[in-house]
């Protein structure tokens, strides 16, 4: 429908006249510059008062500069910094990427949410009291530390920096992977030497453990045979198990020997009495 007459107070006004005289028609609106059919334009600083804007065609909502409102929810169709929450409107929420949410802050893009993950962008800090697993006994990784059940557990080759480690229970001390440093010392036998003194035999592995001075050396053996038996008469047999080294002078205080022989099938013949 095309306006064709606009009537004030007894007076009739042709469209053409609109303009001209649009202050004096209705003053709600204070400029109207074009009435067609279906559109309505309110000119610069016009307004429009009303308690309820109503969808014309079901389904297709109502689209307020871009800004589609529908259904009860407001679509900002991926427009960048569309939402925005301060008042000098430098703080804003957007998904101008496709599945992906920015947070800016203050003018500057600090925080990033994808499908799954959140992202502090460089530059910028999580802070929190508490970081608890999401899967109950997953423990929380952070990059590629797993802190879980109150402990900490580095990947393989990854190296722990630390200028002081103290013990948790007084005078308990602090144990590396089985070396105990207690009270300013090391228990040397506790220290697993990385080159063994020596050379062990066939089938003998040797790990010592000591300060460099004081060495204990344990050796284990898997399938040593000692000795073949002789048939038909006495012998007496031995077997090689570690040289000590002949260029480095050593001290030997004691040496103990502790075996514990698994027997397979023995072989022998009648006792001489």
């Amino acid at each position: 429908m095309t306006l064709k007459k606009i009537k004030k107070f007894g007076t009739d006004y042709d469209s053409d006249e609109i303009v001209a005289r649009a202050k004096d028609v209705n003053p709600i609106i204070d400029v109207v510059n074009a009435m067609t059919d279906g559109t309505s334009t309110a000119a610069a600083f016009s307004s429009i008062t009303v308690d309820t804007i109503a969808e014309t065609t079901s389904g297709n909502g109502v689209t307020v500069d871009s800004v589609l409102i529908k259904d009860g929810a407001v679509d900002l169709n991926g427009a960048a910094d569309a939402l925005i929450l301060d008042a000098d409107g430098d703080t804003t929420i957007s998904a101008d990427t496709e599945d992906t949410i920015n947070f800016e802050i203050n003018g500057a893009d600090d925080f990033q949410m994808t499908a799954n993950t959140f992202t502090a962008l460089s530059g910028s800090t999580i802070a929190t009291n508490t970081i608890a697993e999401t899967t109950a006994g997953s423990g929380v990784t952070v990059d590629g530390v797993l802190v879980k059940d109150g402990g900490i557990v580095c990947a393989d080759a990854a190296t722990l920096e630390v200028d002081v480690v103290n013990e948790a229970t007084a005078a308990a001390g602090v144990t590396v992977d089985g070396m105990l440093i207690k009270d300013g010392a090391c228990k040397p036998s506790s220290v697993q030497l990385p080159t063994p003194y020596g050379t062990a035999a066939s089938n003998v592995t040797t790990v010592e453990y000591g300060d460099g001075r004081n060495i204990t050396t344990t050796l284990s053996f898997t399938d040593l045979v000692i000795g073949a038996p002789t048939a038909g008469g006495d012998s007496a047999h031995g077997v090689l198990i570690h040289t000590l080294p002949q260029t480095t002078p050593l001290l030997v205080n004691s040496i103990s020997i502790v075996v514990g022989l698994t027997l397979g099938s023995v072989t022998t013949d009648t006792p001489d009495v």
